[in-house]
């Protein structure tokens, strides 16, 4: 085999695994962490609704959320820290989100005012 031949194929060989974390992150996800805020507000999506507000550091401010996080249940008056597995969803519908949420755990839970 011709010495550049070689080189080829043991790059390509070589690349083969970095591209196969990216599909794997892709497929499994990442961890992050949001906060979320002790009250909903009105936001439009394709409709009016309440969205959570939440960020994903504790000094940015809040931003809508306009999707749901698969296993968590939001009580008003509260705020979250959670931890949340967030998935690219391939081929989402037109009106739907490119990313689902899923709850891992929840970190915290504070009454709203106490701190």
């Amino acid at each position: 085999m011709r010495p550049i031949r070689l080189l080829a194929v043991a790059l390509a060989l070589l690349a083969a695994p970095l591209g196969a974390c990216e599909v794997l992150e892709a497929e499994t996800g990442r961890i992050i962490t949001l906060y979320v805020a002790g009250q909903t507000a009105t936001c439009m999506g394709m409709v009016e609704q309440q969205c959570l507000l939440v960020r994903q550091e504790p000094d940015q401010e809040w931003q809508f959320f306009y999707d749901g996080i698969r296993g968590f249940t939001y009580e008003p008056g509260y705020l979250y820290t959670l931890q949340v597995l967030r998935r690219h969803v391939p081929n989402p519908p037109a009106d739907g989100s490119s990313a689902e949420y899923v709850l891992v755990r929840v970190v915290e839970k504070t009454p709203v005012g106490v701190e």
